[in-house]
C-alpha cells in the first residue's frame, strides 16, 4: 500500500508542484508468464506544473529503504501499466 501523503511530498520535491490524488490502479506486469512487478500505482493531478498535467507514482522496498517512483503522464506513458513498464526499462524500478 502506498503512502499518498509521502508520494505528494516526493512529487513536490522532484517537480516543484502540488498534486491531487485521483485514483489507485493495481498493476500486474508479466514477462514470459512470470510476474516481474505487481502493486498499486497512484495517479495524481499535478497543480500548476509546467511539465505535465498528471503523474503516476508508487513506493517500493529497496533493502531497508523505501523508494518513491514518479513517472509523468506524457507520451508514450498514458496508463499506470505504461508507467511501470517505463520504470522497469529505465532501471528505476527494481
Amino acid at each position: 500500500m502506498n503512502d499518498v501523503k509521502r508520494l505528494k511530498r516526493a512529487i513536490r520535491a522532484v517537480h516543484g508542484c502540488n498534486s491531487k490524488h485521483l485514483q489507485t490502479y493495481l498493476v500486474h506486469e508479466q514477462m514470459d508468464g512470470k510476474t516481474v512487478w505487481e502493486g498499486d500505482v497512484e495517479e495524481f493531478e499535478l497543480i500548476q506544473c509546467p511539465e505535465a498535467k498528471n503523474a503516476f507514482a508508487w513506493h517500493y522496498q529497496d533493502g531497508a529503504d523505501i523508494r518513491s517512483v514518479i513517472v509523468l503522464k506524457l507520451p508514450p506513458v498514458q496508463t499506470a501499466r505504461d508507467a511501470v513498464q517505463v520504470a522497469i526499462l529505465s532501471g528505476e524500478q527494481k
